[in-house]
């Protein structure tokens, strides 16, 4: 009897063997930190779950909110920066519950920008230095004010909204000089945090001016000297 052929992988396949990579090494990485096993397992678990419902979802159809997307990310966005407490000042309280909310706001403006890039393109839109001004404006913003509380997630949507804003059609100049005022504001940012929290613990940085550059400057030195000016660190 003939076996049968094996079907062919599709890329969403590809996709959903990647996660689950990423999610056994993140399990592995986070026993070996906390030395708690079944809690990333359950996480772990729960987000491919949900991963697989958002699947099924028509993106075509949600589209057409992309505009009231941007302006919840935004509000969020505003609302934690303001009023947000936890570690850093990242997470809304809710009363009975807090949540972090840039993961989600990352997510909701990523998908604005990129709607808007693609009824631009399909509709031969084409960006001028006005309009790439006020989209680079804005990006700056959202990156800037996470950063403010998250730096790691502010570099992933910093690098992932490049390559939207690229594709879009915003020319590599505009892109060169938003680039260079960003390292240039990261740089006074981090540096002059690091001035103010010279000698505080983590903790203390936290709790007392809720900012991350000193932390971020604190980190990049350990990386490269296995130095480090906060203590406790």
């Amino acid at each position: 009897m003939a076996l049968k052929p094996l079907p062919s992988l599709k890329f969403y396949h590809i996709i959903y063997v990647c996660v689950a990579i990423l999610v056994a090494v993140s399990v592995i990485a986070s026993y070996s930190l906390t030395g708690e096993l079944w809690q990333p397992i359950l996480q772990g678990i729960g987000g491919f779950a949900l991963m697989m419902v958002i699947s099924k979802i028509n993106y075509q159809k949600i589209n057409r909110f992309y505009q009231i997307f941007f302006v919840l990310a935004l509000l969020l966005l505003l609302l934690t920066v303001i009023f947000g407490k936890g570690g850093g000042g990242r997470s809304l309280s809710l009363g009975f519950m807090s949540f972090q909310t840039f993961y989600l706001v990352t997510i909701l403006y990523l998908f604005y920008l990129c709607t808007k890039s693609a009824y631009e393109m399909s509709n031969n839109i084409t960006l001028d230095a006005k309009k790439s001004a006020v989209r680079l404006t804005v990006f700056a913003i959202f990156t800037g004010l996470i950063a403010m509380r998250n730096i790691s997630t502010a570099m992933l949507l910093f690098g992932t909204g490049l390559l939207v804003l690229y594709v879009s059609g915003i020319k590599l100049r505009y892109l060169g000089i938003f680039m260079r005022a960003i390292m240039l504001a990261g740089g006074i940012y981090i540096g002059g945090s690091a001035l103010k929290d010279k000698g505080k613990s983590e903790q203390v940085q936290n709790e007392e001016t809720k900012t991350r550059g000193g932390t971020g400057y604190n980190r990049i030195k350990y990386w490269l000297t296995g130095e480090s000016d906060v203590e406790g660190y």
